[in-house]
């Protein structure tokens, strides 16, 4: 089902599938580590009708994606926040941005820190949550990288975690992983009273 649109590795028709198969056609989302917006994965859905929230902690990608996308600041279907995610504001942003507690689908990519933020994050809960993990590592590996609230992917192996903690964390915070992009770039989870 992987399709590019606006996604870098498919996510696009992935998450057109997952959300066509739970009979979810419009919504709220919120993706952390969002980019530019040129590319990423809830563009799509911002284009065709769905409410969200991005946020970089890059200014110049905000600002790229505040020009692109300005049509949908003005009339309210986006927010976009500059500002670095971590562990410890994550919840608080998401109350300062109005995002509901109950949301449809969260995008999470912020290299070093994803499943730190991921853990942490209990102010909103989605139906369909997209969260980076780090292919470098076999999929059954306990690696995860060690948490720097201030710090940046230095473009090696150091970021996120492998798929086992990744699947792990989910089914505490109540998923199911129900698959992968083919590139090892991304993990798809399904909030488990709709995985059945």
């Amino acid at each position: 089902y992987e399709h590019q649109t606006f996604s870098q590795n498919g996510e696009d028709g992935i998450l057109r599938e997952i959300l066509k198969r739970v009979k979810i056609e419009k919504g709220f989302f919120v993706e952390i580590g969002s980019g530019d917006g040129l590319e990423n994965n809830t563009r799509l859905l911002l284009e065709t009708g769905w409410k969200g929230v991005w946020i970089d902690g890059n200014e110049g990608c905000c600002s790229l994606a505040s020009k692109v996308n300005k049509k949908f600041l003005e009339n309210g279907k986006l927010k976009i926040r500059n500002s670095l995610v971590t562990a410890e504001n994550g919840n608080q942003l998401m109350t300062e941005l109005e995002v509901p507690q109950d949301i449809e689908v969260l995008s999470l990519d912020v290299d070093l820190n994803t499943y730190h933020v991921w853990e942490k994050l209990e102010e909103t809960s989605a139906q369909v949550a997209i969260i980076e993990y780090n292919g470098f590592f076999p999929a059954d590996s306990d690696w995860v990288a060690e948490y720097d609230a201030s710090g940046w992917w230095d473009g090696g192996f150091n970021m996120g975690a492998a798929l086992r903690p990744l699947e792990e964390l989910s089914r505490k915070k109540g998923y199911r992983l129900i698959g992968c992009d083919l590139s090892g770039a991304n993990a798809f989870f399904i909030r488990e009273d709709l995985a059945e």
